[in-house]
């Protein structure tokens, strides 16, 4: 008489599940994760840029910030500038409104969650996103620093262009549910410009609660001297 086949019992088949399971992670853990710590960190920088993106530009719009409000221009009997004053104290506190609006953001799922199809991570066309997603979070290592840089360019005869930028700095760690990894995110943010005409300062000096940039030529000053 012929046996029918025996059925697997659920327990064996949930067992088989874990082990496909188990092998599936042990593959992506030892095979993939070169390519998912690479794309992941693509899609971290450019979440973290946006909520710098969207901080510093929240935080110019809202206090209405502009060259003026933040520069003075000394000028000499001739009418030439002898000087560029600028305030420490509302420079130094719009850099803490933009740090703290940035770490607010960042702790805003809108920026600290994203999900990845994983098949991205496997580098095939035919597989870019699809599959199960991954999901990440960003989490700070530490805190943001924030610092100013003065940028001179000619712009044209007897003319310089000047700039104040704001450079935005934080590592931040990538977590997963089974691997974390730190991103650095550097960016550079225009804060106000002005062009000026003549002779600029661009000695430096720090005296009392203002920055002094002395006099010297509009060449000079436009080479960053």
């Amino acid at each position: 008489m012929k046996m029918g086949r025996r059925r697997s019992s659920p327990l064996k088949r949930l067992f088989i599940l874990i082990i496909i399971t188990a092998v599936v992670f042990i593959a992506i853990d030892g095979c993939m994760w070169p390519s998912i710590a690479n794309i992941s960190g693509v899609y971290a920088q450019n979440i973290a840029e946006k909520a710098f993106n969207d901080a510093v530009s929240a935080v110019l719009a809202e206090d209405q910030v502009s060259y003026s409000s933040l520069v003075t221009l000394q000028k000499d009997d001739s009418s030439q500038i002898s000087a560029i004053q600028t305030d420490t104290v509302a420079m130094n506190q719009l850099k803490a409104q933009i740090s703290d609006k940035i770490m607010e953001n960042l702790s805003n799922s809108e920026y600290s969650e994203f999900k990845v199809p994983v098949g991205t991570f496997t580098g095939s066309d035919l597989l870019m996103g699809r599959g199960p997603k991954l999901s990440f979070r960003l989490q700070f290592a530490e805190g943001v620093i924030t610092s100013y840089e003065n940028v001179f360019e000619s712009a044209g005869i007897n003319q310089t262009l000047h700039r104040i930028m704001l450079k935005v700095k934080t590592t931040v760690c990538l977590v997963s549910s089974w691997h974390s990894t730190s991103v650095e995110i550097e960016s550079s943010y225009l804060i106000a410009e002005t062009i000026l005409v003549g002779s600029v300062p661009s000695v430096y000096a720090d005296i009392g609660q203002s920055e002094i940039f002395g006099t010297s030529s509009a060449a000079d000053a436009a080479s960053g001297g």
